[in-house]
């Protein structure tokens, strides 16, 4: 017990000496720096600062996604944080601090990560001068440091060993109850900051389960009792954390496929690269090539490296001649956990879905909202590198027992500065940049005021804010980057004036209000129908003075300037101006029909003859644009035209457009391209067309256009690849002419548009 207080005492000092000296700052003024000044990063600390400061009333963060506000389990608001520090903040006022309180909770989080290191290490029966070591080793090799730079509710890295701990007590049956009901807590707790801590919890007792298994496979019975109690600690805190969810969500169409689940896998040099920091630092091309990334990397460092090619190596000795491979693997309470973190990891790399079993992905409700799967690894990092650990210092022990005290000195030596160094420089990628000056959610929003003051209004005078250039990601289908410093600047005047700000930056949002936010800034020859549930009030329209599209700039133009300086420009701009767009467009569509000749499906101010129309009309699809049909293909390529458009007297400059249906069955959307392909049948130019990131939604389609300059002796070939394809209605005419067509269903379109 004197070694353990004493270990503990040492490790808490030298880990408050690293952290004091790393995070210097944050300590002394907590809410004055950012650990990042990504848009991830900032979006983590405003959601929490935000619905902290303004409260969250039915779990709902009316900061974003104005007017419906997001669920705040669904947005990396920290909801365990909220319910206990809004209690607090009854007592002692901490709601003007949420930047500050995210600070401090992760830099805590590295004193309760090294304090469950060393328990785990003093219980495998290591000295405590040799815990204190390698706790502070795996603590700065840890993978989750990378999350510092955004997403930091993934960043609080004492969950696994503390769970480990937890299970190895409730394993040995002493208080039983009392760790029991720990470990069922802290998986709330988990699963109440992170979706992702609650699938780890769970699939680390999961893998812990089918370890008891395989060793006990030649008699379940005695072990039956046990695991059916484990399992129920692994579905108790799912039935919670969902169970809050499902009382208090009020959508209903969240998207329940994520794309990514075999782009973002662990693999063998993720793990298993010997000095990755190194490999980084001279080639950053062949770092990215071996797919490593934040989601992906759990290296464990070189002497970890070192020993599990030893024991593989002796493994395999062992298979071929055919001795006992469970002698190599005495310590039998480590086992179960080894066994479990192995089957972890190999998931982790896409076993066995990879491996022709990926149908199962798109049929097995949790796996088809899982989309970084390599985080999974993490489990093997910790408990791997324990193992690692306790194996070397055994080893050393040996060596001096038979008298090799030299080389037992060497061997620690050589392998603590290895996994020291792996750790600095894991540490110095992570953490040197995490100085930044909180210049986004100051405390202080005196400066903002100002701007209100200098504009003649109040905030209250306005609804919510609508900012440009747009920035948005939603649910894998629709990505909008460019806007991403505008986002920024939205999320830091919204914080200060508490004005709501209309974005679609979560992947778990609801459909349609993803669609109707991303909707705004569309043609006007497109209704917004996300106006219907906003009141008459003004909208604060902040814009960035440079990268705004046509559609923002004209947007702007029919606004009314009040503030302005070198980098952005405050307006107002009333709702009304949206729907009288939309008006004069109708207005002036259904006028101009009546000068147009042509057929009944199809009228022009041009010569239908120099039109291309497709109506799918005669294909089968459960998703039509209008009309009778759609072109579908439920995967692979799907061949949209193959035309020589010259031949039939089309060329010059054209538009083409098309609708693509937004799939929220499979991932990701289909990718389009356009092949121009010459007389001896070779594509000479191949573009790429956009559907991720147009405003022009209509319903649950998008409009996809392109600008050809189409050239006798060329054929045109325009391809879709991707699942669960549907396009419908394409259109190809001369720039500038208008064409108006009837579709079979009586849908009225002007220029490929639905006159509504």
């Amino acid at each position: 017990m004197k070694k353990n207080i004493t270990g503990v005492a040492l490790l808490m000092a030298v880990t408050a000496i690293i952290v004091f000296f790393v995070f210097r700052p944050f300590l002394l003024n907590p809410n004055s720096f950012l650990f990042s000044k990504s848009p991830e990063a900032i979006k983590s600390y405003y959601n929490f600062s935000y619905t902290l400061k303004y409260g969250f009333n039915d779990m709902k963060h009316d900061g974003i996604n104005y007017p419906y506000g997001e669920h705040i389990q669904m947005d990396s608001s920290h909801p365990f944080h909220l319910f206990i520090l809004s209690a607090v903040d009854n007592i002692l006022p901490v709601s003007k601090y949420g930047v500050g309180l995210i600070n401090l909770s992760v830099i805590l989080s590295f004193f309760v990560t090294a304090f469950f290191l060393f328990l785990l290490l003093r219980r495998y029966e290591m000295p405590a001068w040799y815990s204190v070591i390698i706790s502070l080793i795996v603590l700065f090799l840890s993978p989750q440091l990378a999350r510092l730079s955004g997403s930091f509710e993934l960043a609080y890295l004492f969950f696994i060993p503390m769970w480990w701990y937890f299970l190895l007590k409730v394993r040995d049956g002493e208080k039983r109850w009392i760790w029991s009901l720990l470990l069922i807590i802290t998986g709330v707790i988990g699963g109440l900051t992170s979706f992702w801590l609650l699938a780890i919890y769970v699939l680390f007792i999961f893998g812990l389960i089918l370890g008891d298994c395989w060793i006990d496979r030649k008699n379940l019975k005695p072990i039956l009792k046990r695991e059916v109690l484990f399992f129920c600690y692994a579905v108790v805190p799912i039935l919670i954390v969902r169970g809050i969810l499902f009382a208090t969500d009020w959508v209903g169409d969240r998207p329940q496929n994520m794309d990514g689940f075999f782009d973002n896998t662990a693999n063998i040099f993720s793990i298993f690269l010997p000095f990755d920091w190194f490999v980084q630092m001279v080639s950053a091309y062949t770092y990215s090539q071996l797919n490593i990334s934040i989601d992906t990397k759990a290296n464990i460092g070189l002497p970890s490296i070192g020993f599990a090619a030893v024991l593989l190596s002796l493994i395999l000795y062992r298979f071929y001649t055919r001795k006992n491979i469970a002698a190599l693997f005495p310590n039998k309470e480590f086992n179960p956990f080894l066994i479990s973190s192995f089957l972890i990891l190999i998931f982790s790399m896409g076993f066995p879905f990879s491996w022709g079993l990926g149908f199962l992905v798109k049929i097995i409700p949790p796996l088809k909202i899982l989309g970084f799967i390599g985080r999974f690894a993490w489990v093997f990092f910790y408990v791997f590198t324990v193992y690692a650990a306790i194996n070397i210092f055994l080893y050393y022990q040996k060596l001096k027992e038979e008298g090799n005290v030299k080389k037992s000195i060497w061997l620690m030596v050589i392998c603590l500065a290895l996994w020291t160094t792996d750790a600095v420089f894991n540490s110095v990628e992570h953490l040197s940049n995490t100085w930044n000056n909180n210049d986004r959610l100051e405390s202080d929003g005196s400066e903002f005021m100002k701007r209100f003051d200098a504009m003649g209004r109040k905030p209250s005078d306005f609804q919510s804010i609508l900012f440009a250039p747009f920035a948005g990601a939603s649910a894998d289908k629709m990505e909008f980057g460019r806007g991403a410093d505008a986002f920024i600047e939205a999320m830091k005047l919204s914080y200060h004036s508490q004005l709501p700000i209309i974005e679609c930056f979560s992947p778990r949002m609801s459909a349609s209000q993803a669609f109707s936010s991303i909707q705004i800034f569309s043609d006007s020859c497109i209704r917004k129908t996300r106006l219907n549930d906003m009141n008459s009030k003004p909208l604060l329209l902040m814009t960035m003075n440079s990268g705004l599209s046509d559609n923002e700039k004209n947007l702007l133009q029919n606004s009314k300037t009040l503030w302005n300086d070198q980098w952005l420009t405050l307006s107002e701009v009333s709702p009304g101006v949206f729907n009288q767009q939309y008006e004069n467009w109708k207005n002036w569509a259904l006028e101009t029909k009546t000068s147009l000749v042509g057929n009944a499906e199809i009228k022009s101010d041009t010569l239908t003859n120099v039109l291309f129309y497709k109506n799918f009309d005669n294909e089968l699809s459960n998703h039509v644009f209008a009309g009778l049909g759609a072109l579908y293909k439920n995967k692979g390529t799907a061949e949209i035209f193959n035309e020589d458009f010259a031949s039939r007297g089309i060329y010059g400059e054209y538009e083409l457009s098309f609708w693509v249906y937004i799939n929220m069955k499979s991932p990701g959307m289909p990718e389009i391209s356009l092949e121009e392909i010459d007389k001896y049948d070779f594509p000479i130019n191949v573009t790429k067309l956009n559907v991720s990131s147009e405003h022009n939604v209509y319903k649950q389609w998008v409009r996809v256009r392109q600008k050809i300059d189409i050239k006798p002796g060329m054929r045109y070939r325009l391809i879709a690849v991707g699942k669960n394809i549907s396009i419908d209605n394409l259109l190809l005419k001369p720039i500038d002419s208008n064409v108006y067509v009837l579709t079979s269903d009586r849908k009225e379109l002007m220029n490929n548009y639905v006159i509504d």
